[in-house]
């Protein structure tokens, strides 16, 4: 464009100067020369108007590519638009989705402590000695007569050692008129006697031992066993 213009100042310079020269020559010209003269004046002028139509159709062409760039600017930003408001959506549910993971983490580990405190709870009780003997073979225990037959203790040690169990003392009762076999036990040895119940069938007695022991059970056989 910058060419053109100055292409279009030279030529109106040249008209400037060659009309002041072309007056001086035309006062001694022929008609010949004078005509000659205005053919070059019209074909300068039709170089002009070329020039000022291709002029007019480089700031067509300029205007259409400018039209299109800023269509093109106006796209690409809706674009980028939509792509922050999807970005954005994703961040929020990718947010939602790791508070929901945390959620379901914590409430599967109370879930886990909850069904450990269940599971302890529906467990029987078991003495810390009970633990530590690992079997009934360590308990300490003692079988008295007590309906004044003294086989009768001696046939209940027999019948516990079958069972695995450990008979310190075979002795006689102070009393000898026990109704049926009862089993006292030392604090915190009540699993082991009702377990020892279990064994030997009949219901026997259960008591606690109101003195202190040696013995973990003391079982005394009565008139029925």
């Amino acid at each position: 464009m910058f060419r053109t213009y100055a292409l279009i100042l030279i030529l109106s310079m040249g008209f400037v100067f060659n009309g002041c020269a072309a007056f001086k020559y035309l006062n001694g010209s022929s008609q010949e020369e004078i005509e000659a003269f205005k053919m070059s004046k019209s074909e300068m002028y039709a170089e002009l108007n070329k020039l000022k139509n291709e002029n007019e159709e480089l700031q067509r062409q300029i205007d259409i590519t400018n039209e299109q760039n800023q269509r093109f600017r106006v796209e690409s930003e809706k674009k980028y638009a939509q792509v922050r408001e999807q970005n954005s959506t994703l961040s929020q549910e990718n947010t939602k989705l790791n508070e929901d993971n945390q959620r379901i983490i914590e409430e599967n580990e109370n879930f886990k402590k909850k069904l450990a405190d269940t599971q302890a709870k529906a467990k029987p009780s078991v003495p810390s000695f009970h633990k530590a003997a690992k079997g009934i073979g360590r308990l300490k225990i003692k079988v008295l007569s007590g309906d004044g037959n003294f086989n009768s203790a001696k046939k209940m040690a027999k019948k516990l050692r079958k069972s695995g169990y450990t008979i310190q003392i075979v002795d006689q009762s102070d009393r000898s008129d026990f109704k049926k076999t009862t089993i006292y036990f030392a604090p915190k040895f009540k699993y082991e006697a009702k377990r020892l119940a279990s064994k030997l069938g009949g219901n026997p007695a259960l008591k606690s031992l109101n003195s202190t022991s040696m013995f973990n059970l003391i079982i005394v056989t009565g008139a029925t066993k």
